[in-house]
């Protein structure tokens, strides 16, 4: 007997869906039936690759690169817990999913390095996730696709090793999209995961109105027996719930419930960094989306193909995600606020788990393969193996060039864990000048900015040195003229952090030198790796 040529294995459809009343399982609110689940174990292997390759990348072993708004929501979570007041405005919005998680960890372990684990672990379980959900709903090739161009991510590996917020963010999404396309959908869970991730990216709720809309559409259009249960609004009134968690936490932090809205607005009238008119940032999504073309065309036939019964949940969900973010920055443009081209990391999953069913449309129209597979007896452990392999290479020919081998993600993660070693390396000496009587340091009067650092070091010396914010101090904020360091002042001024200033060159010290009216002693000096450690002392 002929195989079935409208059901090739290299892209597994889904099983018809049965009746509800035949199953005992519920129909989806957005018409998605119950899902064949694949076995589990192939996806705990994904997540130990997407684990090594992170670890690969980061390197988070003697010490761990750090993110200055990593280290911020370690500040957050200890202002909170000894209930003090955050005594200055940090130029990052808080996350309070963030405020928990890293500052708990940090909290219990007193080493950054759990941090980043926690990071990489998150990303690699959302990867795993979304290609499980991918699996489950359109077969292996979709799966392969999926979990492969996560782990060639630059962008999203620049992100994940730095240990900031897309990971958390995406295992929340990630989590959302298992609940929402389950046999029997569990729309509070979606609802909370949406939440969750909404508090480690604020962009996440651009999903609410998006599934407003779409189940309003429904409830207005179908007739009564094909509407959504009221348990579906779950999904987007859960995640609404951030705003008063947001309010609260930094009302708590800073007595200003709204300190989380005035943040981009307090950077951007700051930032050198160009910022784009409404336009300009239509543009710069043009230009993206033409620099990740291959995803795009492959995402765009992943949504339809997801529209039309394969999961319409999930269709609506990447549809929220790529133009409901897009829409934010455009919104964000018109403020005249600054975009950080990691705004379009969400973006950018969304179309890798649409273009993984896009892939495995278009392998289910080369039936012709599938058949010829099949005519060999090829066993199925087998057949998917090859499916995700070859996903994967689409993968890997539309990602080029790979994370692992893209200079740009190697010397972005190298260098922000260059500058965290110089600065470990330096901290004892650091502590042990902070600890010191003035009188027996020789500095006399002991300044109000005890300690300066390079920006992205900021909080993080706040942290390890247990100074106030005000107390530690920019070495690139220095103005010119000004003496620097004065008397009593520790500098730890490194070149992979720092701007070339004339202030700073000169403090570029092999040994006690006057400098203005201080004699700058170094404490510790690395020309080799472009750091020096150095204490300003009262001349003779």
């Amino acid at each position: 007997m002929p195989p079935n040529l409208g059901e090739p294995e290299f892209a597994t459809p889904a099983p018809r869906e049965a009746p509800p009343h035949a199953t005992g399982a519920k129909r989806s609110a957005l018409g998605d039936g119950q899902r064949r689940s694949p076995p589990k174990l192939p996806f705990l292997l994904v997540a130990l690759a997407e684990l090594g390759i992170g670890l690969e990348l980061a390197r988070p072993f003697k010490t761990a690169a750090i993110a200055y708004d990593t280290a911020a929501s370690v500040i957050h979570f200890e202002r909170m817990a000894s209930g003090r007041l955050l005594e200055a405005v940090l130029n990052t919005t808080p996350k309070p999913l963030l405020t928990v998680v890293d500052g708990l960890l940090y909290a219990l372990t007193g080493d950054w390095r759990p941090i980043a684990w926690a990071t990489l672990a998150a990303f690699a379980a959302a990867a795993a996730i979304a290609s499980y959900v991918a699996a489950r709903l359109d077969g292996w090739l979709a799966a392969g696709l999926v979990a492969v161009a996560f782990g060639t991510s630059g962008g999203l590996w620049i992100d994940a090793g730095l240990s900031l917020a897309v990971a958390w963010a995406l295992l929340g999404l990630a989590l959302a999209a298992l609940a929402v396309t389950s046999a029997r959908p569990r729309y509070g869970l979606t609802g909370v995961a949406i939440l969750l991730a909404s508090l480690a990216r604020i962009e996440s709720l651009a999903l609410v109105p998006v599934a407003v809309a779409s189940l309003a559409w429904a409830s207005t259009r179908h007739p009564p027996a094909r509407r959504p249960p009221e348990a579906a609004w779950l999904v987007p009134l859960i995640p609404t719930l951030a705003i008063p968690i947001m309010l609260i936490h930094d009302w708590i932090l800073i007595r200003d419930p709204m300190y989380w809205a005035q943040i981009a607005d307090r950077y951007s009238a700051t930032t050198r960094s160009p910022i784009l008119a409404p336009g300009g940032m239509v543009a710069a999504l043009a230009g993206h989306g033409v620099q990740e073309i291959g995803f795009l065309i492959l995402g765009a036939v992943g949504i339809v193909r997801l529209a039309r019964g394969r999961s319409r949940a999930l269709a609506i969900g990447l549809i929220g995600l790529c133009l409901g973010v897009s829409g934010l920055l455009v919104l964000l443009a018109a403020r005249h606020i600054y975009v950080s081209d990691r705004y379009f990391l969400l973006i950018d999953a969304a179309l890798i788990v649409a273009a993984g069913f896009g892939a495995a449309a278009i392998a289910e129209r080369l039936s012709l393969v599938a058949m010829r597979v099949r005519s060999v007896g090829v066993p199925r452990i087998l057949r998917a193996v090859a499916a995700m392999t070859l996903g994967g290479l689409v993968a890997i020919a539309l990602g080029w060039p790979l994370a692992s081998f893209d200079p740009r993600v190697r010397s972005t993660l190298a260098t922000h864990l260059a500058l965290s070693d110089h600065f470990a390396t330096s901290l004892p000496l650091i502590r042990a000048a902070l600890a010191a009587p003035s009188g027996a340091a020789g500095v006399g009067r002991l300044p109000s900015v005890r300690l300066s650092v390079p920006l992205p070091l900021l909080p993080r010396a706040v942290v390890d040195t247990d100074l106030s914010w005000l107390q530690v101090g920019l070495n690139a904020g220095v103005e010119p003229g000004r003496q620097f360091p004065i008397a009593g002042q520790i500098v730890f001024h490194d070149r992979l952090g720092d701007p070339r200033l004339k202030v700073l060159t000169a403090i570029e010290v092999m040994t006690p030198r006057r400098v203005g009216s201080v004699v700058v002693r170094p404490l510790k000096v690395n020309p080799a790796a472009g750091y020096w450690l150095v204490l300003g002392m009262q001349g003779p």
